[in-house]
C-alpha cells in the first residue's frame, strides 16, 4: 500500500480510452505541478526502496535517505508522463524535485521513479480503496 499525500495543484492531460475488454488504459498525456503553488508532498515508503539492499552498503543509505527526505519533501517540480511506446508498452515517467531536511541537514531530491505497464499497473501502486466505485 503507497501512503501518499500531496498539497498543491495539478494540470495537464491524460487520453484515456475504453479497450476492448471493457477496461480503461491511458494513451499518452502529463500532468504537472503548478508552479505558482506552494506544494508539499509526504510519501512514506516503509522500506520500499531499502528492501532487499544490504544494510551496511552505501546504497542503502543513500536510499534510506531517500525515503525519509520523501516522507516530508518540499516540491520543486512534480511532472508525470503517461507514455505508449511503439511497441504498445505503457510507461509512467515521474520527476520529482524538491528539499527535505532530514537529521538536521537540508537534502535536494531529484527522484525519477518508473513504472512499466498500463493504467493496471498504476492503480496498484496507489491505495484507491477509498475510490471503490473507480
Amino acid at each position: 500500500d503507497l501512503d501518499a499525500q500531496m498539497v498543491g495543484s495539478l494540470s495537464g492531460r491524460i487520453a484515456l480510452r475504453m479497450r476492448r475488454d471493457s477496461s480503461w488504459d491511458f494513451y499518452g498525456g502529463f500532468l504537472s505541478l503548478n508552479e505558482s503553488d506552494i506544494a508539499h508532498l509526504s510519501l512514506k515508503m516503509d522500506g520500499a526502496l531499502t528492501d532487499g539492499l544490504n544494510p551496511e552498503g552505501s546504497e542503502y543509505k543513500n536510499m534510506e535517505l531517500l525515503e525519509k527526505a520523501l516522507a516530508d519533501l518540499d516540491l520543486e517540480s512534480l511532472k508525470i508522463n503517461f507514455k505508449l511506446m511503439d511497441d504498445g508498452e505503457r510507461v509512467v515517467e515521474m520527476n520529482v524535485i524538491g528539499e527535505s531536511m532530514v537529521d538536521g541537514k537540508k537534502i535536494t531530491v531529484d527522484y525519477r521513479p518508473r513504472i512499466i505497464g498500463g493504467l493496471d499497473a498504476l492503480l496498484q501502486q496507489l491505495d484507491l480503496s477509498a475510490f471503490n466505485n473507480f
